[in-house]
Order: structure tokens, then sequence, then C-alpha cells
């Protein structure tokens, strides 16, 4: 319960951060909020993306699963561990990780700069990873940073909903 408690904490730390980033950015153009046009093409543009990037994995297709992610990306999982790039990566390329089928829904995008996009929603999902089902439910957050003029995700974090309390 401690475990699910901080999770929850830490992704809102990070989400009261861009918030606060919102309210008040630091000048210069990659700083700036985006006008109406420019957030909604953006926000197009980042909701494609996770919606490409669950495709790949379905497909476990490794190299373009891998192209979604920022080299320094990490995620903090719905166990409570962290995984980087590499080690996901390599659970697709041997199959360790295998995702049947992935649902993402209630998707919100926010801006703390032009350059940065924050995604929050829900998500259900089966499959395998290390050998053990891997099916289920919960929120996450993805942030997503323009590196090289595409859409990369630097970090995520998922969370599974808290078991209801036995009578």
């Amino acid at each position: 319960m401690s475990r699910t408690i901080g999770t929850i904490t830490l992704l809102a730390v990070a989400l009261m951060s861009c918030v606060q980033q919102r309210i008040s950015p630091v000048s210069g153009s990659s700083r700036t909020l985006l006008d109406s046009a420019a957030r909604a093409r953006a926000e197009r543009e980042v909701i494609d993306a996770e919606h490409e990037w669950v495709r790949v994995t379905l497909k476990g297709d490794a190299d373009a699963f891998a192209s979604f992610l920022a080299d320094d990306y990490v995620e903090l999982n719905s166990s409570g561990r962290f995984v980087d790039k590499a080690t996901w990566t390599n659970g697709i390329r041997t199959g360790g990780t295998r995702y049947d089928t992935v649902e993402l829904h209630d998707l919100h995008v926010r801006f703390p700069r032009s350059d940065v996009a924050v995604v929050t929603g829900a998500f259900t999902q089966t499959g395998v990873s290390g050998g053990k089902d891997n099916s289920h439910a919960g929120v996450y957050v993805n942030t997503w940073v323009r590196i090289g003029g595409h859409w990369q995700v630097v970090s995520s974090g998922f969370v599974r909903p808290p078991s209801p309390p036995k009578p």
C-alpha cells in the first residue's frame, strides 16, 4: 500500500511541476506555450505517437519500439521498479516481454513547454513479462520531448488501481 501511495505521490509531484512551469514559463522559444493551432497540431502528433508506439509494441518490433524512447528513458513500472530503455527493448526483442492487447483511453495532453508534452491516461493490457502474466489495468503518465524533430518518451510511470480493502 505504501509503495502505491509513494508512486502516486511521485506522479503527482511530476504533474505539479509541469503545471507550475506552465503558469510561469521561462522565456525562450522552446519554453513558451503553444498558440491554439500549434497546440492542437502538437497534441495530435503526440496522441498519434502514443498509439503508434502501442501498435509496434503489439507487433513485437523491438527496433521500432526503441525508436520511440529517448536514450536516457526511464520507466517506473506498476511493480515499483525502474526500467531503462535497453532493458525494456531487450524484453521486447527476446519475447520475454510480450503484449497481446493494449488499449489506451481517457488521454489528456499538457504542454508545460512547446517541446515537452505530458500525457496522462488509462490503459488495459494483456501479455507476459518475465514468464509471468502481465495483464492488468491502470493509469499512466508519459513525458514526451521533441528531439531531432520528432517526439520521444523520456519517462513513464504506471500505477495499478489499489485493491479494495478486504472485509
